[in-house]
């Protein structure tokens, strides 16, 4: 079994690939038609890809834009195929670790559960907002700025929330996959809507010194030949 992820500029990919991207996107969520799919992945500069034997084992997309000075990334859905989990993650985060690192100042996250919210917490030092409640007012508006250059009406700054025009939601059988995880209850708290497709913004400092040394290991960590 061989896995590995590369990245790929949206407006390059195959259309037998793009087929195959919906089609696992729409194994794990409901809601979404492949129209919108498709016009939201336009939307982004690139695509890291994992493959698995030759299969494909899960995507994401990023966008980049520059916001008063400051470099964001914007991220897609991140899905990954049960069996590539382990290492594929890894792989996979290398991949988005290596685009981002001292290229981007922040990340405008969404998270549509448990366990995508948990993600900047495992990898970062500080992410906001989390459960010690300590947002200065300068992240908070950062946080309100960017959301608000992507997803305009849609994001609520009182909640920190983003309504999609066209929301939809992690299958059930996903969904009990997420259970239990570090930080549920807390992301069930502040996102009380998240079954229904309510997507919860965090901010994260990509500045060298907030990266978790897990973080840095995978980063530096190259593919044994």
């Amino acid at each position: 079994m061989s896995i590995h992820c590369e990245t790929v500029a949206t407006e390059t990919l195959d259309p037998r690939l793009i087929e195959d991207m919906w089609t696992l996107f729409f194994r794990h969520y409901t809601g979404m038609t492949r129209d919108v799919f498709e016009h939201d992945l336009k939307q982004k500069q690139q695509a890291l890809i994992l493959w698995r034997s030759g299969q494909l084992a899960g995507f994401t997309s990023q966008r980049f834009e520059t916001i008063q000075g400051q470099r964001v990334i914007f991220s897609g859905e991140v899905i990954v195929t049960p069996e590539a989990r382990d290492i594929g993650t890894a792989h996979f985060f290398r991949n988005w670790a290596n685009a981002v690192w001292n290229k981007c100042d922040w990340w405008c996250a969404l998270s549509a559960g448990p366990r995508t919210f948990r993600i900047p917490h495992t990898f970062w030092r500080r992410t906001t907002p989390n459960l010690i409640g300590d947002e200065t007012p300068e992240e908070r508006e950062l946080r309100h700025t960017f959301a608000e250059f992507v997803y305009g009406d849609g994001y609520c700054r009182e909640s920190g929330i983003v309504k999609l025009p066209q929301p939809y939601t992690l299958r059930k059988q996903e969904q009990q996959m997420r259970e239990d995880y570090p930080m549920d209850d807390y992301f069930r708290s502040v996102n009380p809507g998240w079954q229904e497709g309510d997507e919860l913004v965090s901010l994260i400092n990509l500045h060298p010194d907030n990266w978790k040394p897990v973080a840095l290991r995978i980063l530096k960590w190259k593919k044994s030949p």
